[in-house]
């Protein structure tokens, strides 16, 4: 017992010292971003028996560093993180997108519309007019690159988008890689006893980020090994592990239409293969080696794709996790060979080559159109991906292809109409170009009723071609070729030379994109090929221009109603898109607004509150100390001075 209050009173001297340490910690880290304030836990030292007088207290211990933290919180933020990661995004992007369409603004689709239809005007009140006809041919050129400059814009966002998804996968992959090291330096330091408040907060950090970018699901497990509680710890994103503990599976990207040009290759050699095979008179060693190949390939195939299966009979079926993207292949032994080619991979017929596809790298499919995916890829995916004029969509928001769909179809619908009635003659039929024979007869003239549908045909000399059933004049619908056209599609040539647009047939304008709309070869050599007047023997030459400038109003040319009201839809769509994704972004930041407050009401570093524990554990500093030097000066005075006696 000899000193016994020197140790008491150190243990006091030990304790406020590291209480001075935890506080001066949380100060100098108040404002670090994820840092979590920490509380030092004390409690008294085991006391001694006093031999039937009492238990005398042998001092303070200190037990642990905790750092003040509600894990419900963070669960909440998690939760609500990826909501506002895909807003933001689409925030950003759709307000892109209304840039493009360039509305309203003095170089918008208002401008070149009315400038075009106010040209055919001019032409109408002087149809000998070469200056009137130049004018039309400009604004036309001027109409046809209003569409290919955003067409051309919108195509450079999706590309940009296919880039920020590889940078987002990036990014999450070198934030597990983060988790999985911050998992075993805090492995390593909890297992030997010591505390990992920070390395904790780090990985708090990085799950924070995480969950704006995908959705995320974190899980601490404790497990009992030897008597000692070891926590593990887990992260799934889209459903799937992602993280476990001191593993990772990394996700990656690969390029949307490679897969399945080497799928198609592997099949056509197969399917050279079994050929040789059936064509007989091959050696027994022939036979084996051609065996052995198709072995190989058939391997090749298992490896490339999991979706490949090969049953006992060697018959192979691919069957693609993008529903209607990749047609079913089957190539069987028995020579009944079914090849379709696995397409090209493309989600969209709008899309662009070289597009993304996220995936896993051990293999596993990534499902990009998961209803339940959320974060900033998500929102990347859907502006890149949405709602083309695929037949199963995996993406249903409207995003950049269906944007690109709408005005696609509207140049096409917009062309082919005002092609047909540049081509009508003075009785309201439309001349059509030759090589169309039905009835024994060459198809001349056809006339449509007000639903567009062709109802009859002439021949050369205008006399109708009697007994054609329904299904020839659909038929010649989809086939016929006007005479004369303004618009045209580019060749893609440097000059823009227009191709002559005898493809362009019937209802069927599927080359013309707005991309490449253009004005006729005709009209873009000479304006003066232009066609103005109904014929050469009419007295007036006006009704020509009136017909065209009178499909301003046509509201039968679309299901929306006339030109204006199809650009208004397309202009609304993307308004309330761009309005829809304002209001969420909005109401996510208010939520984890709330959230991130309430969780800095909990773990934020209170530097009052510090400041009172610095003077709390300097005073208890000095009262130990005080304590010390009071012993100190009664044994100095009972050994040294009482012995004088």
């Amino acid at each position: 017992m000899a000193f016994f209050e020197f140790n008491v009173a150190l243990s006091g001297l030990f304790a406020a010292q590291r209480g001075l340490h935890v506080t001066s910690n949380n100060i100098t880290n108040a404002s670090t971003d994820g840092y979590s304030r920490q509380i030092l836990g004390q409690r008294a030292d085991t006391p001694l028996s006093g031999f039937g007088v009492g238990m005398t207290g042998t001092g303070v211990m200190t037990t642990n560093v905790t750092r003040v933290r509600d894990s419900y919180l963070d669960l909440k933020l998690w939760t609500q993180n990826p909501k506002l990661g895909e807003y933001n995004i689409k925030v950003t992007q759709n307000s892109l997108i209304e840039g493009a369409f360039g509305e309203p603004s003095d170089a918008g689709f208002t401008k070149v519309f009315n400038d075009l239809f106010n040209s055919f005007d001019e032409v109408s009140k002087d149809p000998t007019s070469g200056a009137a006809k130049v004018s039309v041919r400009e604004n036309l050129i001027s109409f046809g690159k209003y569409y290919s400059n955003i067409s051309t814009a919108l195509t450079g966002y999706q590309q940009n988008l296919n880039y920020e998804i590889k940078a987002t996968v990036d990014e999450i992959n070198i934030l597990g890689t983060r988790i999985q090291n911050l998992n075993s330096q805090i492995f390593q330091a909890e297992i030997y006893g010591d505390d990992a408040n920070s390395f904790r907060d780090e990985r708090d950090v990085c799950i924070d980020r995480l969950s704006e970018l995908i959705n995320v699901e974190a899980k601490e497990e404790e497990k009992v090994v030897e008597g000692k509680v070891l926590k593990t710890f887990s992260v799934k994103i889209a459903g799937q592990t992602f993280v476990d503990h001191l593993n990772l599976n990394t996700l990656g990207v690969e390029v949307r239409g490679e897969k399945e040009q080497k799928i198609d290759d592997i099949v056509n050699t197969l399917s050279g293969l079994y050929e040789k095979l059936n064509n007989g008179g091959l050696t027994v060693d022939e036979i084996t080696k051609i065996n052995e190949q198709i072995k190989l390939e058939q391997k090749k195939l298992t490896d490339l794709t999991p979706e490949c299966t090969i049953d006992a009979n060697g018959s192979i079926t691919y069957n693609s996790p993008l529903e209607g993207k990749i047609d079913v292949l089957k190539v069987n032994p028995d020579f009944s060979t079914e090849i379709k080619t696995a397409g090209d991979g493309k989600f969209n017929v709008e899309d662009v080559d070289g597009l993304y596809n996220v995936i896993w790298q051990n293999g596993l499919s990534f499902d990009m159109g998961n209803a339940n995916l959320s974060g900033e890829l998500k929102g990347l995916i859907d502006l890149r991906d949405g709602c083309g004029t695929a037949e199963s969509s995996e993406v249903t928001y409207n995003g950049i292809p269906y944007y690109i769909s709408r005005l696609n179809g509207y140049v096409r619908q917009f062309a082919q109409t005002m092609n047909d009635e540049y081509s009508k003659d003075k009785d309201g039929t439309i001349m059509i170009a030759g090589g169309l024979t039905y009835g024994g007869k060459e198809v001349a003239y056809i006339e449509r009723d007000e639903s567009g549908k062709i109802v009859k045909c002439y021949d050369e000399d205008k006399n109708e071609i009697a007994g054609l059933s329904a299904g020839e004049l659909e038929e010649i619908g989809n086939k016929y070729t006007t005479k004369y056209k303004l618009f045209s599609y580019s060749t893609g040539s440097s000059t823009g030379m227009p191709a002559t647009g005898e493809d362009l047939v019937g209802n069927n304008y599927s080359k013309m994109t707005a991309t490449n709309i253009t004005i006729s070869k005709e009209i873009y050599e000479n304006a003066s090929n232009m066609r103005s007047t109904y014929g050469a023997d009419e007295e007036s030459g006006s009704d020509l221009f009136r017909a065209l400038s009178n499909q301003k109003d046509n509201s039968k040319m679309f299901k929306e109603g006339d030109p204006k009201d199809y650009m208004a839809s397309i202009f609304s769509e993307l308004g309330i898109n761009a309005q829809e994704a304002l209001m969420y972004q909005s109401t996510q930041e208010s939520v984890t607004g709330i959230i991130k407050n309430q969780r800095l009401s909990v773990s934020q570093v209170d530097l009052t509150e510090e400041f009172t524990s610095l003077i709390k554990y300097q005073q208890a500093y000095q009262a130990s100390a005080k304590i010390m030097n009071t012993i100190d000066g009664i044994y100095e005075t009972t050994i040294f001075k009482l012995g004088n006696f």
